[in-house]
């Protein structure tokens, strides 16, 4: 993504320091965009689902895979959003430490069933009791996303819940899941 005079609808604009405020008729205020250099949008990401979703949604950017360690930037205690929101956000910090002038997005999504959150398997017979768990029940995915506007400093940080029903599985499914894969990645 480059930013070339142009602001994106889902950022908040008060991300942007060089903006400006005038008054209008009737006492109205309106926003007078003032061009910006083309500013370089980075995905603090090692997911390739994420990649593949911005590539896909047509935005040009850089890929920088966070370096920090997820047990010690969140605690036990925390709800499914607060820990994504948390996980969201140390992600984009680790990488906007890197950058003097960018737009950094960070991201994290959060499993939870009845209030307890369920973490990536460890292994495989993990994989198999979290499906178990899972199978035919309701949970809720969390999805927090933050974006850092290094040169103000500002940052935009929200999360979105979605709760998904998964249909009852039976251990031969779950075996073929598990064979196949993806539950790893």
């Amino acid at each position: 993504m480059c930013l070339r005079g142009e602001y994106l609808s889902f950022l908040d604009i008060s991300l942007f320091s060089d903006l400006h405020l005038s008054s209008a008729a009737n006492y109205r205020l309106r926003l007078v965009p003032i061009p910006v250099d083309p500013m370089q949008l980075i995905l603090a990401s090692s997911s390739p689902r994420r990649r593949e979703l911005l590539s896909r949604a047509g935005f040009v950017f850089s890929v920088v895979n966070p370096q920090f360690c997820e047990e010690s930037s969140s605690t036990p205690d925390q709800s499914a959003p607060e820990r994504a929101r948390t996980l969201a956000l140390a992600k984009a910090h680790s990488v906007a430490a890197n950058f003097e002038d960018a737009l950094v997005l960070g991201a994290d999504t959060v499993v939870a069933l009845e209030d307890r959150i369920i973490g990536k398997p460890r292994d495989h017979q993990h994989a198999r009791r979290i499906l178990t768990a899972l199978s035919g029940s309701t949970h809720q995915v969390i999805t927090a996303l933050a974006l850092i506007f290094i040169p103000s400093g500002r940052t935009l940080l929200e999360h979105d819940t979605t709760s998904l029903t998964m249909a009852q599985l039976g251990p031969d499914q779950i075996d073929h899941y598990l064979c196949t894969g993806p539950w790893h990645r």
